[in-house]
C-alpha cells in the first residue's frame, strides 16, 4: 500500500511538472508573438486614407477577435477559442485538434496559398477580407505577420481576425 502511494505522488508531481512546463512554453510563445507584432507596428502599416477608417489589424492588435498561429505548410497549429467561434469549428473538437487554413476558408487553398505567399515575401499580410467555410455569410477580416526563429527562419505565420467593421461615418 506504501508503495502505491509513493507512486501516485510521483505520478501527480509529474504530471503538475508537465504542466507547468508546457504553460511556461505557451507563456514564452506569447511574448514572443506580441514582441513581433510590436515590432511590426512600429510603422504605419497601412497608407493614410482621407477618410476615417477603423485601425488596421497589424496597428492595433487589441482589436483582434482570435488569432491563429500557422505553419509555413498551411497547417493551424493553434487556434484560440476567438478565433474558432468566428471561423465555426465546432465546440466539442480538441483544443489542439489540428486543422489546414484551406478547409477553414470559403475559397480554400486560393485563399491560404495567397496569404503565405504574402507572408512569406512581405513578412506582414495587409488586412484582407475572407469568409470562413463553416459561415460564409460572415465577413472576417483577416491581417498577419510573419514569426521568425531567432535564427531568421521561417517559422509560423500569425493571422489576426476579427468580424469586419464598416467604416465609420466622420464625426
Amino acid at each position: 500500500m506504501n508503495q502505491l502511494a509513493v507512486a501516485l505522488a510521483l505520478l501527480a508531481a509529474a504530471l503538475f511538472f508537465g504542466a507547468a512546463v508546457r504553460l511556461r512554453w505557451r507563456l514564452t510563445r506569447v511574448d514572443r508573438i506580441k514582441a513581433t507584432l510590436r515590432q511590426s507596428a512600429g510603422e504605419p502599416l497601412l497608407p493614410l486614407s482621407p477618410k476615417p477608417a477603423p485601425a488596421g489589424l497589424l496597428d492595433a492588435p487589441d482589436q483582434a477577435e482570435g488569432w491563429l498561429l500557422v505553419a509555413i505548410d498551411g497547417t493551424c497549429t493553434e487556434l484560440d477559442q476567438g478565433a474558432r467561434t468566428l471561423l465555426g469549428t465546432p465546440a466539442g473538437e480538441a483544443r489542439s485538434a489540428p486543422h489546414r487554413l484551406a478547409d477553414l476558408l470559403v475559397d480554400g487553398h486560393a485563399e491560404a496559398a495567397a496569404m503565405l505567399a504574402a507572408i512569406r515575401t512581405e513578412a506582414t499580410l495587409p488586412p484582407r477580407q475572407v469568409r470562413a467555410a463553416r459561415q460564409p455569410e460572415v465577413i472576417l477580416e483577416v491581417a498577419g505577420v510573419n514569426l521568425q526563429d531567432p535564427h531568421g527562419n521561417e517559422g509560423a505565420a500569425l493571422f489576426l481576425i476579427r468580424r469586419r467593421l464598416e467604416a465609420r461615418p466622420p464625426a
